[in-house]
């Protein structure tokens, strides 16, 4: 009835089935490394076994020399992101914060008004990046990306107020 040597095969953790799928990411794996590259969906019913032919193309890829450790990681790893708990927490500091704005907005605290308001928006956007857009637990890669989105942006407004400051020199008279 079964075939005794597909049966072990599986059982230890061996591939069964899927064949005409695997053969098409093979082809596809083939193409990228002959630097065709295209794009290649895995899409079904939960429980199909999306998640398994993914982790063994993955397993067949290691031996190419295109693919990082990282970019493997990203396709092989499963998200572990925060509970449920975790999220109404975090929404619950993101409705303070934002209390605290409106009331911030009411102080007359001089110049540091905006000293003020810049923290609770950065401390809001950083809670939104780090759980919401699950950068916190996402893979070192995604980490790396979203660090230098931000040294993109510190660079980026470092040249404007460099053009601001220097006006005045440059144009001669105030500072608008």
């Amino acid at each position: 009835m079964y075939d005794r040597g597909v049966v072990a095969r599986a059982g230890a953790g061996g591939f069964v089935g899927r064949t005409s799928e695997l053969a098409s990411l093979h082809d596809a794996l083939a193409a990228a490394l002959a630097g065709r590259g295209r794009l290649v969906l895995l899409v079904g019913e939960p429980g199909i076994g999306k998640t398994r032919l993914a982790e063994e193309i993955a397993a067949r890829a290691r031996d190419s020399v295109v693919f990082s450790r990282e970019f493997l990681g990203l396709m092989t790893s499963v998200h572990h992101g925060p509970s449920l708990r975790v999220y109404f927490a975090v929404f619950g500091a993101l409705m303070m914060l934002t209390a605290a704005t409106l009331v911030a907005a009411r102080l007359e605290l001089g110049v540091f008004n905006n000293v003020v308001m810049l923290g609770i928006a950065v401390t809001k956007a950083t809670l939104v990046v780090l759980f919401f857009m699950h950068v916190r637990y996402g893979p070192r890669l995604v980490q790396t990306v979203a660090v230098a989105g931000f040294a993109w942006l510190a660079i980026l407004v470092a040249f404007v107020l460099a053009d601001y400051f220097t006006r005045a020199a440059v144009l001669g008279g105030d500072v608008v």
